[in-house]
């Protein structure tokens, strides 16, 4: 090999890779003409979107202001908090109050019982008075014809029942035969 057809062999070589890249250059030129066209798009789309989204934002910020600030929600919420404390106390309270006077209610309880129900004295010494074991003695046992005169109230009121039903039942088949 001669140093000419070394030098046309560089020659063509060159002549290749310059033409490479004239190819390159233009497949580069559509491709970033294409891709330009298409960043333009995309890139209106994110300040449109960029727009909304400020208009968002601005009309949430201005609605914002009508409502007062933290502080007062805040004290709203303490307030609240104090409230629910004072009202577990003074249940509580209550409750301590309505455990340790039991007694005196279970006293006044027994005093209306006695007044309202029993129709007996209502003070210890006027009790103790009244279930005197003299009157306790003195007073008889029933008889045997007491005890048969309640019986025979008992089975007379029994009979008057009975008669009752039956007249009732008679009444009743009465109406069902006339109908």
């Amino acid at each position: 090999m001669s140093v000419d057809q070394e030098i046309q062999n560089i020659y063509y070589s060159i002549y290749n890779i310059n033409l490479t890249l004239v190819n390159i250059d233009q497949g580069l030129a559509s491709a970033l003409q294409d891709m330009n066209s298409g960043l333009s798009i995309f890139d209106t789309h994110v300040n449109i979107v960029a727009s909304k989204i400020n208009d968002i934002s601005n009309s949430t910020q201005s609605t914002f202001d009508h409502f007062p600030y933290e502080w007062l929600y805040l004290f709203i919420l303490l307030f609240l908090v104090a409230l629910l404390v004072g009202l577990s106390m003074y249940l509580v309270y209550y409750i301590v109050k309505y455990i340790i006077h039991w007694k005196d209610r279970y006293d006044e309880y027994r005093m209306w019982y006695l007044k309202n129900v029993m129709k007996r004295p209502i003070y210890d010494d006027e009790v103790e008075d009244y279930y005197d074991d003299d009157e306790l003695e003195s007073t008889p046992p029933p008889t045997y014809s007491e005890y048969a005169e309640t019986s025979n109230i008992y089975a007379n009121y029994h009979d008057q029942l009975e008669s009752q039903r039956l007249s009732t039942k008679n009444i009743n088949s009465d109406l069902s035969t006339l109908i």
